[in-house]
């Protein structure tokens, strides 16, 4: 009995990571994008079409990932290439993070 529920919570785990979409921002294409932004609350869809313009500054978008539907965060996440810099905005906050360390950009209302 206890086999078949831990065999149920790992299927679970899987199902759940497999939902998680990530999109290179070259090929993500408007249908998609308004899709991200239906699936944010207004303070997050606001912080995403900032952040894309904060990080358009200093790279390509063929080195931007686009992380959504993570059942694990409410909001959105990038990465930048080879770089290794990572964003998101959660709860209204545009914040960079490095190491498990995060560092407040910008809080939208």
């Amino acid at each position: 009995m206890k086999r078949a529920f831990i065999a149920l919570i790992a299927v679970g785990v899987i199902l759940t990571a497999a939902n998680v979409e990530t999109v290179r921002l070259d090929k993500l294409d408007r249908a998609t994008e308004v899709y991200i932004q239906r699936g944010l609350n207004d303070r997050d869809a606001q912080c995403y079409v900032y952040a894309l313009k904060y990080i358009k500054k200093n790279a390509k978008p063929t080195e931007i990932y686009v992380t959504f539907d993570d059942p694990m965060e409410s909001g959105v996440s990038f990465g930048v290439g080879e770089s290794g810099e990572a964003y998101s905005c959660v709860n209204g906050r545009f914040e960079s993070r490095d190491e498990g360390t995060r560092e407040l950009i910008r809080k939208f209302p």
